[in-house]
């Protein structure tokens, strides 16, 4: 899940410089410092989009990662033989078949 967590990060930080970049427009515009090029405010608001869709992606894949981690249920070790649990290879005839 680490490349999945990584471009949340990137998505947000994207998302991030759109925020600041609309916020400076904004503010050169409120103090009459009017803005050079035409369309940048639908350019931050595209990119700011583009962003969020990118984290949401990336939170979607970590979500499909950790169930099919947890799917798998496979087991971390196999017991190759057991020492001192009171039952030795004889003694097998005793133990219970699981109902």
């Amino acid at each position: 899940t680490y490349p999945l967590r990584l471009w949340a990060r990137i998505a947000g930080f994207v998302a991030g410089l759109a925020v600041a970049y609309g916020l400076g427009r904004l503010v050169l515009g409120l103090f009459g410092a009017a803005p050079t090029e035409v369309g940048g405010a639908e350019f931050s608001l595209l990119v700011l989009v583009l962003g969020l869709l990118l984290a949401g992606v990336a939170l979607v894949g970590a979500y499909v990662a950790r169930i099919m981690i947890e799917v798998k249920a496979r087991p971390l070790y196999f017991v190759r033989r057991t020492v001192g649990f009171g039952l030795e290879p004889e003694d097998a005839d005793q133990i219970e078949p699981p109902r």
